[in-house]
């Protein structure tokens, strides 16, 4: 099973506790340093990464010089992975005619850049009977915001959608999610969730898929997991929609190979804090969902990797003041948001408010980076970070607007530089192991160990506030302690000793041999 938690990971190692534990903060000395782990068999930290985001298709001149950029920007990240929309009502306008035209020339082009494409196919089309029923203007462009977030009431024509498109691309696009945060019921599976429905919909889509491409990997639709809003049952977070598409598709093992999880910390918590903003909201750190996630597919007896297919941090400094700003960020009646905030009271949309709140831009570096290695040490085959760009719309106060790890204005964030040093440093490597007992830490200091059989790198952090400092003696080989950009900041040969201050960036311990 490539699923599996840091614990089972770390039981495995065969480390010697050489070093002494200091307390939470301070010096820790030690008069050895411990035997390093050998890599598992797992897929390099390069393989595992890509970028969620919209590609731009067609090959008029804006659009093939919106790819250039994107590509180029990706492999600044040194990233050949994405995530993007395979949208079906962009493809069949006409029953049973499959325009690809404007799709080839995206495809050709990833494919000429050494980008690896995650298709996701989604979402309806108007050409089809949806659950929308009778509402007028179910069209598309459509006068209902959103008619093709309603999915169809007969799965087959979108599986046909599938399948066709799976034998077109099976050769160059190797992996297909069956749909977009599906448990979202007011969003993306209109009027409201239905695992019931959503499991008959991806059981036909991936079995039709994987008839035109028996290579392929199909997998379930990201779900959401976090619901920060108190008193309202918005949509079953994943912890409690997955039981429901397993109890509609018993059968799932024949016909997914994996099942993806958007695990955001509603959006502003570290990917190790634990609470949600809500006593009766608490979805865990990113570790915690995960093994939520994999017992209750353990329990159903249908062990399936999962795939975090969107994580992310935005960097908006503000939010919506006004019941009109926040119906305007969000596309919601006015009334609806005054009603809002008379239903739950001032104190706890206030907390509501806050959630809409980002991070600044440091610390959507540090959680973006640590969330990676976190995911990797679980043996999360894929993790895709939200988003590449910035959009225009209203940044100081729309969060949707900000997961770009480049501003609109083509300008890197510090997640930029973060993401390019943990490629270039780590991008070869594999998983050795949980480090942190080992070296004498306890949480919150974290040590991971990554390897590729000749060397070694620890990434080291504290994911609290304050600091410590780490101690090593004996270095098993020459080694160079890097900080989160891929900075230099010290050098140490065999059998001497380097000091590690441990904060809230990571930092890299490289040792040769």
């Amino acid at each position: 099973m490539l699923s599996r938690d840091m614990r089972r990971r770390s039981i495995g190692l065969c480390f010697s506790l050489l070093l002494a534990c200091g307390g939470g903060s301070g010096h820790r000395d030690s008069a050895a340093f411990p035997a390093l782990p050998a890599p598992d068999d797992g897929s390099p930290v390069a393989e595992r990464l890509g970028v969620s985001m919209g590609v731009a298709w067609g090959a008029d001149p804006d659009a093939v010089a919106s790819r250039v950029a994107a590509f180029a920007k990706l492999h600044e990240l040194g990233i050949h992975r994405v995530r993007t929309d395979f949208t079906w009502h962009s493809i069949e306008r006409e029953k049973g005619v499959f325009d690809y035209s404007a799709l080839d020339a995206m495809v050709d082009d990833a494919s000429h850049a050494g980008i690896e494409l995650l298709a996701i196919a989604d979402y309806s089309n108007p050409l089809y009977p949806t659950t929308a029923g009778n509402l007028p203007g179910t069209g598309l462009p459509g006068d209902v915001p959103g008619a093709d977030l309603y999915p169809p009431t007969d799965p087959a024509p979108f599986a046909e959608y599938v399948r066709r498109s799976a034998e077109r691309y099976g050769a160059r696009v190797a992996e297909w999610e069956i749909w977009n945060e599906e448990n979202i019921g007011y969003r993306f599976w209109r009027p409201w969730a239905n695992a019931g429905d959503y499991a008959r919909l991806a059981r036909a889509a991936a079995t039709a898929g994987r008839s035109a491409c028996s290579s392929c990997t199909f997998v379930l639709g990201g779900m959401s997991m976090p619901q920060p809003i108190p008193k309202i049952n918005a949509y079953p977070p994943g912890p409690v929609y997955l039981p429901l598409v397993l109890d509609a598709a018993p059968d799932l093992a024949d016909w997914v190979d994996a099942v993806a999880f958007h695990p955001y910390q509603y959006p502003k918590d570290a990917p190790e804090f634990e609470t949600a903003p809500f006593p009766d909201r608490v979805e865990g750190s990113l570790a915690t969902q995960h093994a939520t996630l994999a017992r209750i597919l353990l329990d159903a007896g249908l062990p399936r990797p999962l795939w975090i297919t969107e994580n992310g941090w935005p960097t908006n400094p503000g939010v919506p003041q006004s019941d009109d700003d926040f119906a305007r960020i969000f596309g919601l009646d006015p009334a609806l948001v005054s009603l809002g905030r008379l239903l739950l009271g001032a104190g706890d949309f206030g907390k509501v408010v806050e959630t809409l709140r980002g991070v600044d831009e440091a610390a959507q570096a540090r959680y973006t980076v640590r969330a990676i290695l976190i995911a990797a040490a679980l043996g999360v085959p894929r993790t895709f970070i939200y988003t590449l760009e910035d959009g225009t719309f209203e940044p100081d106060i729309d969060q949707e607007s900000v997961f770009g790890v480049y501003r609109a204005d083509g300008s890197p964030k510090p997640a930029v530089a973060a993401l390019a040093a943990l490629t270039s440093i780590l991008g070869p490597l594999r998983f050795a192991g949980d480090a942190s007992a080992a070296l004498g830490l306890a949480d919150p200091d974290r040590a991971l160990a990554f390897g590729d059989g000749t060397a070694t790198v620890l990434a080291l952090w504290r994911w609290t506030d304050g600091s410590s400092t780490l101690h090593l003696a004996a270095l098993p080989g020459d080694a160079e302690l890097l900080d989160q950009q891929g900075t230099s900041l010290a050098h140490a040969t065999r059998g001497n000793a380097i000091d590690v201050s441990l904060g809230p960036d990571v930092v890299y311990l490289r040792i040769a041999g």
